[in-house]
């Protein structure tokens, strides 16, 4: 069987962050507004919830 990956929460943000910045790459090529500060709330919070959720699901899997 092999020994459980080390950290897997952390593993789990770090592809779920990949994710998230492939996902706001694709809204940024649809999105009219250039503003930074919309630029780092509404399109920022994507990488954070990606990283969070990847965090989450890492956590509950590298349990099982």
């Amino acid at each position: 069987m092999g020994l459980p990956p080390p950290a897997p929460a952390l593993r789990g943000a770090a592809v779920g962050a990949a994710c998230g910045v492939g996902g706001v790459i694709g809204i940024h090529l649809h999105c009219a507004v250039d503003a930074p500060s919309h630029l780092l709330v509404a399109h920022g919070a994507i990488i954070v919830a990606g990283a969070l959720a990847g965090a989450v699901l890492g956590a509950v899997r590298g349990r099982m």
